[in-house]
């Protein structure tokens, strides 16, 4: 459990090496550069006036758009990413003609914006006709006269009959003629005297939904052909345009370079804004990991040697960013740590505490043989095939470790595809009945015990890693008082509720040892109080903590339920398999869909259950005794892609 040690550093050189500064730190991607300026501009990042990012990435999303291709579920979370050197990215920027493509895309862009607001318009105008088309007369016919009006519209087909006889009763001068009818709307139409009584309240009072419809010299059947013919041509312009875009497409890959290479300048002018300058000079500061700082001093002074990089102290109060540094067996379960939160000033890592309470709590939870096995070659498969990110491989590679684990657990509790042992046929069989030693399903208390006693140990740990986290500051009466009392009395009180159930010869003493903890507690907890009373009081209500690690210790029962779940749907898939074996001629085809949909169904949801639960556990139960997690990220300046890995 280390964090790396962090110098901060200024760089100050002469404005003429300043790109060539900004390039190699850039490459070497081991600066988390701050902001030297005094006072921090509002103003846009500077960039090259005749690049605009946000076109590139519209007109590559466009041409990914017109290829058709369709992207894998795995490709949706790890998309190949081709490794390329950086100077191939700089050559197809300054030599590729990718403004001119780039204005072609961007007309025919605008082209489709336009027809897809036609056919938008055309799609809507025809939902409105197609009521209508019945009607035999011409849509300007559909007007009012000097002494009549007429009302179109829509209600409900159940209110229909009412409207009809209120109209009939309280405006006796109007007719109504019903266009066409669904069991849900009645489209009709209202004709009346224009002195006659005024039917707008008995229209509302029934839902009626006036509809406009076009003035045309057409009936509305043949204004809906009209509409249908141009959605046709509109549709037949729209592929003329992507037959265009996909011509473009060999160039799809040279777009990717561009973008990349003026993602990099951006980045780059970012970090320039956030230098100091005066007439003649320019400087940096920022946070170097101590261990890189000989490298980076070294470099930026043979390459740019008018150039100084100085050591500077942190302004107070101010809080170094936090880089995990652990050893490689430990590296995966970073994964977890970050998801809580980096660890603050004079926090202790978590990673190294958590790393095989983790892999445990996750095997357990998993706990087949065969599950294990798929899981760690999937993981292994992917690991070597996609292009990942920091947190991808993480999280692969603490799948994979997390299967090894699984298969060893898998043994212990003789699951193998939740498979009936008793009826594997010997030597097989009763090798593995006499290698499994806890059965989650005969017999659950043994695994409950199990689970809760994992938990009140890794609680305990935790309470531990906190006494340590305080010596290590100085704070050693803190550590001493506060978790080690704690520590000795859990110890105390866990071995005397062991002891009553199964060796009562030492139930009297660590009964004694309890009582003793919990005096202590009762004596110290309350010492920061201002008088006696104060002080006992709070020592009193102190061992009401107790309760609420008892509710943490339980929380670890979940690993006995998802072990007993996992087992019990593998042995429902395996039982509705064989009940299909019998069938005819296609019983064991059955069989076979049902038992590997079946039981890759059950692996996926076990293993999600298993990383969700396990880290919870994690998150919860353990951080909360020693970690905040407070700190803030360590982000060097570096190349940052999207589309391709520099090599």
């Amino acid at each position: 459990m280390s964090i790396a040690d962090m110098e901060k550093v200024a760089v100050i050189g002469h404005v003429s090496v300043k790109e060539k500064i900004l390039s190699m730190l850039q490459k070497s991607g081991v600066m988390h550069i701050l902001d030297a300026r005094q006072k921090a501009s509002d103003e846009p990042d500077p960039g090259d006036s005749t690049v605009s990012l946000q076109e590139i990435e519209s007109a590559i999303l466009l041409l990914i758009k017109a290829s058709g291709k369709k992207k894998s579920f795995i490709e949706n979370f790890a998309p190949y990413k081709e490794p390329v050197e950086m100077s191939l990215l700089e050559k197809t920027a300054h030599e590729f003609d990718w403004r001119s493509l780039i204005s072609s895309i961007k007309s025919i862009e605008s082209e489709l914006a336009n027809l897809a607001n036609l056919s938008s318009s055309l799609r809507k105008e025809r939902a409105l006709l197609l009521p209508w088309v019945s009607l035999k007369v011409k849509l300007k016919d559909l007007a009012c006269t000097n002494k009549t009006c007429m009302a179109a519209g829509a209600v409900k087909t159940k209110d229909l009959e009412p409207l009809q006889e209120a109209l009939f009763l309280q405006a006796p001068a109007s007719v109504i003629q019903v266009v066409s009818k669904s069991p849900d709307k009645a489209h009709i139409m209202i004709f009346y005297a224009k002195d006659g009584i005024y039917i707008d309240e008995i229209l509302s009072k029934f839902g009626f939904e006036r509809t406009t419809l076009p003035v045309s010299e057409r009936t509305a059947s043949e204004e809906l052909s009209a509409v249908e013919s141009s959605l046709k041509e509109a549709e037949q312009e729209k592929e003329r345009l992507f037959a265009e875009l996909k011509k473009c497409l060999p160039d799809l890959q040279k777009l990717f370079y561009v973008h990349d290479y003026f993602f990099q300048r951006t980045v780059k002018k970012t970090a320039e804004r956030k230098a100091g300058v005066t007439g003649s000079t320019f400087f940096l500061s920022g946070w170097v990991p101590k261990h890189e700082l000989v490298g980076l001093t070294d470099k930026l002074k043979r390459e740019a040697p008018l150039c100084e990089v100085e050591i500077v102290e942190p302004e107070e109060g101010e809080d170094r960013p936090a880089l995990l540094k652990n050893i490689p067996a430990f590296y995966p379960f970073e994964l977890i740590t970050r998801i809580f939160g980096l660890p603050g000033k004079e926090e202790v890592d978590p990673t190294g505490p958590l790393s095989m309470f983790y892999l445990l709590f996750f095997a357990m939870c998993l706990s087949d043989v065969g599950y294990g096995i798929i899981l760690s070659a999937v993981s292994w498969y992917f690991l070597k095939k996609l292009t990942l990110s920091e947190g991808g491989k993480k999280l692969l590679v603490l799948l994979f470790i997390g299967g090894i684990a699984t298969i060893f657990v898998g043994v212990i509790s003789g699951a193998y595809f939740s498979i009936d042992l008793a009826r594997v046929p010997a030597p097989i069989g009763p090798i593995m009945i006499k290698m499994r030693l806890i059965d989650p399903v005969k017999n659950p208390l043994s695994v409950l015990g199990l689970s809760v006693g994992l938990g009140v140990l890794q609680i305990i740990y935790g309470i531990f890693v906190s006494m340590y986290s305080k010596v290590r500051s100085g704070r050693w009466l803190d550590g001493v008082l506060d978790d080690g009392i704690w520590i000795f009395f859990l110890l105390s009180l866990s071995g005397y509720a062991v002891s009553s159930v199964a060796a009562k010869a030492y139930s009297g003493v660590l009964s004694s040892m309890s009582m003793i903890g919990a005096a202590l507690l009762v004596l110290t907890q309350g010492r920061q109080e201002k008088n006696i009373f104060q002080k006992a009081i709070k020592g009193v209500l102190s061992l009401y903590r107790t309760t609420s690690y008892l509710g943490d210790a339980l929380s670890y029962s979940r690993l006995l339920a998802l072990m007993m779940t996992t087992s019990i749907i593998g042995m429902v898939v395996n039982i509705i398999a064989g009940l299909t074996g019998s069938v005819p001629y296609v019983g064991y085809f059955i069989m076979a869909a049902i038992l590997i949909f079946g039981h890759v169904f059950n692996l996926v949801i076990s293993v999600l259950g298993a990383f969700i639960h396990s880290a919870r556990l994690q998150l919860v139960e353990f951080f909360g005794k020693f970690y905040e997690g407070s700190g803030k990220e360590f982000r060097p300046m570096s190349y940052e892609t999207k589309y391709v890995v520099i090599k």
